[in-house]
């Protein structure tokens, strides 16, 4: 996986490895199914749709600390939200940990930029 896309599944793998979430299967719904071109644009084209073309584009996501990190994850729902509701409070120090450490490589001037890539495809 390129590190642009690994770095948002750095949270995911964390909650795998914890045992709060069971590993994503290959090809089941999740934010990373699209992210390829060739299955995008099958499955545009598999719905009527004439793809004009499909884009990569380099996104940044930029967070003051880890717990600004989980204030915005938690606040958008999804897997992340729900396991960390229900975290006990071990689980909650032990993942901000690894996040803390695994983010690393991301840190910038006291914060931490997180590349990304949005797959965008124009058809119509």
């Amino acid at each position: 996986m390129p590190r642009a896309l690994a770095c948002f599944a750095i949270a995911g793998r964390i909650l795998a490895e914890r045992g709060l979430s069971p590993p994503p299967e290959p090809g089941a719904p999740g934010m990373f199914v699209l992210a390829d071109d060739e299955r995008l644009r099958e499955l545009l084209e598999g719905a009527g749709f004439s793809v004009q073309r499909v884009e990569r584009v380099p996104v940044l996501f930029e967070y003051d600390d880890v717990d600004d990190y989980i204030v915005r994850t938690t606040d958008l729902g999804g897997m992340f939200s729900r396991i960390w509701s229900d975290a006990s409070e071990e689980d909650r120090g032990e993942i901000t940990a690894r996040l803390a450490e695994d983010f690393g490589p991301f840190a910038a001037g006291g914060s931490y930029v997180l590349p990304g890539v949005a797959v965008v495809a124009a058809a119509s």
